[in-house]
């Protein structure tokens, strides 16, 4: 995220996803890490943030993806600052697993 209070933008975003974990199903994943947010002292103009969404079959990982893509975006928009999303698809078929693993 890129502006004035970006680390506050990132923040924001990470607890509004953790507030979505309470509608998640138990199977979906998703992993956050905020790698770039600044120095003390200085409110930073850009934040890295990090998210991997993982879900048990295409058609749930295309409705989680949603989900935390709507979490991101409307606080872009509360906050002001601009975001961009650069996504690398590692999308595997859906899971199947086998009994003697269960």
């Amino acid at each position: 995220m890129d502006d004035q209070g970006a680390l506050d933008a990132a923040v924001m975003a990470y607890s509004s996803v953790s507030v979505l974990r309470q509608q998640m199903k138990p199977s979906w994943r998703v992993q956050m890490v905020i790698s770039k947010g600044g120095v003390t002292r200085i409110i930073p103009r850009q934040t890295i943030m990090s998210t991997y969404i993982k879900a048990p079959s295409v058609s749930e990982l295309e409705i989680l993806e949603r989900r935390v893509r709507d979490c991101f975006e409307s606080l872009s928009m509360v906050t002001g600052c601009s975001m961009t999303i650069s996504q690398m698809n590692f999308t595997h078929e859906n899971i199947k697993h086998s009994a003697s693993q269960l």
